[in-house]
């Protein structure tokens, strides 16, 4: 049985037991003798007209002849004459006649079968006409309602008392308020309000020349965090990292700039302590031999699964993904989260504690420093170029702890040498091998002398 068979198969089978279905009920009479198929019908959309010519077609509008199953009353409480049902609603109450006359399918004598009457005005096969029905019958569906408010209320000339009723409470809340504002301004005490002038801008800057002097000699001892050769190269880092992203703009608008960039590198320095302090604390072998091993080991065994479920020709792999890389957006608001941790983690709780602070460092981080740095690791080229410049590195290097070193047959060629050569690491190298030779000269001469 091939696809379009079975598919076939089904829709007879579903036809069929909506048909059985349709026939077991007896209250949509009119759905049943009008719906043949099952198919979409383009009169629905999504207003209110909509769902009230569903429920009539359906034989599900709220009329009184519901309240049958609870025992109660069924009698139409607009005309008082007959059980209000779906006929008398659309065809006999004498309420709604006038309306009713605004509506052509509905004029015709009552002497005719009044299934045949419903079903031409409920599923009308003119789209023109059904819109014109639909309508219709929203504004009788409205109407009856407006009557049935009135009626159940009962006059139209009962809400005046209920309005009176919500003036005179609006009234007596303006009015109370009023007097409470005027009592409490007339028992209050009056204040006396003190104005300061403001601090000559002297002042200011001489307040921040002292502060400035007293921090100068104060000084700023920090402990070394890894060694002191690698404290230097941090130290360089965080000085042009200051300089390019926060002196270039910062120096135009503060009074001293320097203390201000040198406050930022020291906190700079605190968070790098603290990180090391929590990088010391990771049990190194267990995270490289475990953790990231079986990372590894996971995600190429996603790999082999995806391409063993794909045929490689029709359908493609399909990978699994965590639920934060499955859009942009949601990465972007999964770095945001890892931003927060690390303000929190690194740095002071007063950065954390302020939330403007704290926003534009997350999204500092987030935006420009973590999104860039993941998507440059990520990208196939650079990590191409990576793999080419290690493999030709070490190549280089090889070749150079494989050379002979008959660099030249007199001395002035082999300065010539030293001198046209632009490799540190293959000068580095020279010097070593002479080093080595000079000590095995020597080595030897100290041996001959002793024979």
């Amino acid at each position: 049985m091939n696809k379009s068979t079975l598919k076939k198969r089904l829709k007879e089978w579903d036809d069929k037991q909506w048909k059985e279905e349709l026939e077991a009920k007896s209250s949509i009479m009119v759905y049943r003798s009008a719906k043949t198929a099952i198919k979409e019908d383009p009169i629905y959309d999504n207003t209110a007209s909509s769902i009230i010519l569903f429920q009539a077609r359906s034989n599900t509008l709220p009329l009184e002849t519901r309240k049958r199953h609870t025992g109660e009353e069924t009698t139409c409480l607009l005309c008082g004459d007959g059980e209000e049902d779906q006929h008398h609603f659309l065809l006999e109450c004498t309420k709604l006649a006038e309306e009713r006359l605004k509506m052509t399918s509905l004029q015709r004598p009552h002497q005719e079968d009044q299934l045949e009457v419903l079903k031409t005005f409920l599923f009308n096969e003119s789209t023109e006409e059904m819109e014109k029905n639909k309508e219709g019958l929203y504004k009788l569906w409205r109407l009856r309602k407006r009557k049935l408010v009135t009626v159940t209320d009962g006059s139209a000339l009962d809400w005046w008392p209920r309005l009176l009723f919500s003036l005179a409470c609006l009234l007596t809340v303006v009015v109370g308020a009023i007097l409470a504002v005027w009592v409490h301004i007339k028992l209050g005490q009056p204040q006396k309000v003190t104005i300061k002038r403001p601090v000559p801008v002297d002042h200011v800057k001489n307040a921040l020349k002292c502060g400035s002097q007293q921090d100068k000699t104060s000084g700023y001892q920090r402990p070394p965090i890894v060694s002191r050769a690698v404290d230097e190269v941090l130290a360089e880092i965080v000085s042009h990292v200051v300089d390019d992203f926060f002196s270039s703009w910062y120096s135009q608008l503060a009074f001293e700039p320097d203390l201000q960039a040198q406050a930022i590198k020291n906190e700079i320095w605190e968070s790098l302590r603290r990180l090391q302090d929590r990088l010391n604390a990771i049990d190194h072998v267990n995270f490289i031999a475990t953790d990231v091993f079986n990372k590894i080991k996971q995600h190429f065994q996603r790999i082999r699964i995806a391409h063993e479920m794909s045929d490689g020709k029709t359908t493609l792999p399909m990978y699994t993904l965590v639920s934060y890389l499955a859009n942009p957006e949601r990465e972007l608001q999964f770095l945001r989260s890892v931003a927060e941790v690390v303000i929190m983690i690194l740095l002071p709780p007063d950065y954390s504690r302020c939330v403007p602070v704290r926003q534009l460092l997350r999204e500092t981080l987030a935006c420009h420093v973590f999104q860039p740095a993941i998507d440059l690791l990520c990208d196939p080229d650079f990590i191409n170029q990576k793999v080419y410049e290690y493999v030709h590195h070490h190549q280089l290097w090889r070749e150079l702890h494989q050379r002979t070193y008959t660099y030249a047959a007199s001395y002035e060629d082999f300065i010539g040498i030293i001198q046209e050569s632009n490799d540190v690491d293959e000068l580095k190298h020279i010097r070593l091998f002479l080093a080595t030779r000079s000590c095995h000269a020597d080595h030897s001469r100290r041996q001959r002398k002793t024979i």
